[in-house]
């Protein structure tokens, strides 16, 4: 049902759907990694082992 309605969307060219999702798709996996949130505590000493015990 939600490839229809994204061909439809698209005036009935499958190509332009695929095309719109992939772009929809990309923009939002840009913003999660550009979100402050995503990263926190994977950048800390601890996490990466370079820390002193």
């Amino acid at each position: 049902m939600a490839a229809d309605q994204a061909i439809e969307a698209c005036g009935g060219d499958a190509r332009e759907a695929v095309k719109a999702l992939i772009v929809a798709n990309e923009e939002r996996r840009l913003e999660e990694l550009a979100s402050p949130g995503y990263a926190r505590g994977r950048l800390l000493p601890r996490d990466r082992g370079d820390h002193e015990a």
